[in-house]
């Protein structure tokens, strides 16, 4: 039996042989078809990554966000205290509270008056009157009082 292409000597059809290019092209696309799944899910996993980390920084904002809000609050709160404290001050009642309590307690007066102050002197003090020291009334003569002054007795 002569050796026909394709045929074995039982006379079976012999499988084609493959080229070493065949192999080639379907290794390639195997290849191919793994670096695309590979990208894929790169890529995939890279917007997963990048979303997560923007929902982390979405919260954080949201957080301080939160903090400043409150942190407005108070500061309005406060500025409104201020306001109306400011508002019972610049009333002319105040001022002249002010004014009149500066003239009494520290002397101050306005640039085109003149203070004039008064020292008070304390009234001296009663004179303490000065008795004399009671002399011994004793029933003996004048004469004999000063003969005993002389003679040291």
């Amino acid at each position: 039996m002569a050796n026909d292409a394709g045929l074995d000597r039982a006379g079976y059809r012999r499988p084609a042989m493959t080229t070493r290019a065949n192999s080639l092209s379907e290794l390639f696309d195997q290849q191919r078809n793994r670096l695309a799944i590979l990208l894929v899910l790169f890529v995939g996993v890279y917007f997963m990554v990048a979303f997560g980390e923007q929902a982390w920084r979405a919260r954080q904002l949201q957080a301080e966000a939160s903090s400043l809000s409150t942190a407005i609050a108070k500061i309005e709160r406060g500025n409104q205290s201020l306001q109306a404290e400011l508002d019972s001050y610049s009333t002319d009642s105040y001022t002249a509270y002010v004014e009149a309590r500066a003239r009494r307690d520290l002397n101050l007066a306005n640039p085109d008056e003149t203070v004039l102050l008064i020292h008070w002197q304390n009234p001296p003090p009663p004179a303490v009157q000065q008795s004399m020291a009671p002399t011994k009334r004793t029933d003996e003569p004048n004469w004999r009082r000063w003969l005993d002054i002389f003679s040291g007795h």
